[in-house]
């Protein structure tokens, strides 16, 4: 079995994020940004903290749906949903191929 290693970077003043993986990088962005691009598939990943930790819980899920798009090749994601109420956080994404 492959090891996936995966390091999260967030940038809170733009929102962007980028996943790195032993086979690239997945960068996350807006809908606009991917209309030259493959769709490949749509990623649903959950994580239950509890509802005093759904922050994290929800940044868990994000890293999830991430390190799925890498494993099935894509290098963008668009943001669906991204749910922190409650005790299970559901994050929701759009994986793409796009040309360099």
């Amino acid at each position: 079995m492959k090891n996936l290693i995966l390091a999260l970077s967030l940038s809170l003043t733009c929102g962007a994020a980028t996943a790195q993986t032993a086979s690239g990088s997945v960068r996350v962005v807006d809908q606009n940004s991917v209309a030259k691009c493959t769709f490949l598939s749509s990623i649903t990943e959950s994580r239950y903290s509890g509802m005093l930790f759904a922050g994290s819980g929800l940044r868990k899920a994000q890293e999830k749906v991430l390190a799925s798009a890498a494993r099935v090749g894509a290098t963008h994601v668009v943001w669906g949903s991204l749910n922190s109420g409650g005790a299970i956080q559901t994050a929701t994404g759009s994986a793409y191929r796009c040309p360099n």
